[in-house]
């Protein structure tokens, strides 16, 4: 990894604050990064959020389908957001 990505554990300066590496994750403006001590509740935050798109992605067309829709129009709203997020982000 050292050769491919030589700089990625360095620190980086960005004028206003340097970070210890290059790498980062927001943790979703939850207030949570700035209570001292908060691992276990951002832990179990990103836990429900994992866990509820886990249990919701398989069975979404599955309500759909009962709600009426038939096979195309469950494609499209699968497909919107997906079609909405590369029209949004360039």
């Amino acid at each position: 990894m050292s050769d491919a990505y030589p700089h990625l554990l360095a620190p980086l300066d960005l004028g206003f604050t340097t970070l210890k590496n290059r790498i980062l994750m927001g943790s979703m403006h939850t207030g949570l990064e700035d209570i001292g001590n908060s691992h276990q509740r951002l832990a179990a935050f990103y836990a429900g959020i994992f866990i509820m798109g886990g249990i919701q992605l398989p069975f979404f067309p599955v309500w759909l389908k009962a709600k009426g829709l038939d096979p195309q129009m469950i494609g499209l709203v699968l497909a919107a957001p997906i079609v909405a997020r590369l029209i949004a982000v360039p």
